[in-house]
């Protein structure tokens, strides 16, 4: 079977040795043979010779005399970093996430543990192919952000041979399912109780929902319900072309508040459209946390647009990163799926003057 590396050639044979120095403990181990190495990992003799004489250059590998092969350097043991394997969809890394993976690199340099960062690129391979070469590239361990459905297959290999991969689930695709454990997640169910509750509080019993994904309708629903309103089948606009038809008797009808949940290009074009309407004065608008919140409020300061506190968003990531980084050290992530609350509204005059996100500041519920 042919495995095509996306890593240069020398790399995986270079972190599996690296793996063994860090795992060997205080006396020299033998390495196997360049054989051995080149047939376990699928590749040249020359390619694992070159990685050996690399890492001897380095003092990580050692010959001792009398004895015959290459062995592990117990001085270089401490000294080794943590590999860590990132799998992104469709290879895009937000700024959300990059949160995420500075509470990672905080942890783990507070801790005094040195590591790196290596984005895996499986396109065109099968699970098999995928898993393979994930567990042969050295990783101590592999964190994986938003799942595909196809992505899942991969996964499950890997946590069957007690590989150990960490999931992150996106709220956004509920439908493609999660791994059977060592996942994390956003509580859809928490934010749209604390949606709920805002919209009432301020005044508002008539609630459209205006998104393409249904993921965050139940939750809002239950949260409006245990409230004693409903969100009924009408005011539920799941399709864009629907928004600019149906959205003005709405307001006519005495909608006082929205909840909307898509992408910038769409939410602009919507909040165009809502700007040039008489009678969306008093429609409190409600959107996911996200980074160009100020922008909007600047751009439409004639629409009543809030947002739960995204400031409190990214400290989430940042305490989800360094939730992970524990399960990196560990080896392991959680045996049960583990959520983060997500949604918090400040209240009137409430600012965050911190000017640095920090993980500790309102979350820890994890």
């Amino acid at each position: 079977m042919s495995y095509h590396r996306t890593l240069p050639a020398t790399e995986p044979v270079r972190r599996y040795l690296l793996q063994m120095v860090a795992k060997s403990g205080s006396e020299p181990v033998r390495l196997l043979s360049e054989r051995d190495l080149a047939e376990k990992l699928h590749l040249s003799r020359v390619t694992v010779r070159r990685a050996i004489e690399e890492l001897e250059a380095l003092r990580c590998i050692i010959r001792l005399p009398g004895r015959k092969g290459a062995f592990t350097n117990p001085e270089m043991a401490s000294k080794v970093e943590h590999a860590v394997g990132i799998v992104v969809y469709r290879n895009y890394i937000g700024q959300l996430f990059s949160q995420f993976l500075s509470g990672i690199s905080e942890e783990l340099y507070s801790q005094g543990h040195p590591f790196c960062l290596s984005l895996f690129r499986g396109a065109g391979k099968t699970p098999a192919e995928q898993a393979f070469e994930l567990e042969n590239s050295g990783y101590d361990c592999v964190v994986w952000h938003t799942q595909t459905p196809e992505d899942l297959a991969v996964i499950d290999l890997l946590l069957r041979h007690d590989f150990p991969v960490l999931t992150i689930c996106n709220p956004n695709y509920p439908e493609w399912g999660r791994p059977r454990r060592a996942w994390y997640g956003f509580d859809l169910e928490d934010a749209g109780d604390a949606v709920a509750s805002r919209f009432l509080r301020c005044g508002c019993g008539k609630i459209l929902y205006c998104s393409r994904n249904a993921e965050f309708l139940l939750p809002l629903r239950r949260g409006l319900s245990r409230r004693g309103v409903s969100l009924p089948d009408e005011n539920v606009l799941l399709e864009e072309k629907d928004f600019f038809q149906r959205i003005p008797p709405l307001l006519t009808s005495g909608a006082d508040g929205l909840f909307c949940r898509m992408n910038e290009a769409s939410t602009t074009a919507l909040l165009e459209f809502l700007a040039g309407m008489k009678n969306s004065r008093g429609l409190k608008i409600i959107l996911p946390p996200r980074i160009f919140s100020e922008r909007c409020r600047r751009e439409y300061p004639q629409l009543d647009i809030e947002f739960p506190d995204t400031a409190y968003f990214q400290r989430q990531c940042i305490a989800l990163g360094r939730r992970v980084a524990h399960g990196i050290l560990a080896g392991k992530g959680p045996a049960e799926g583990v959520l983060l609350k997500s949604h918090r509204f400040r209240s009137a005059g409430e600012h965050d003057d911190s000017g640095v996100p920090d993980a500790g500041r309102g979350g820890g519920e994890l």
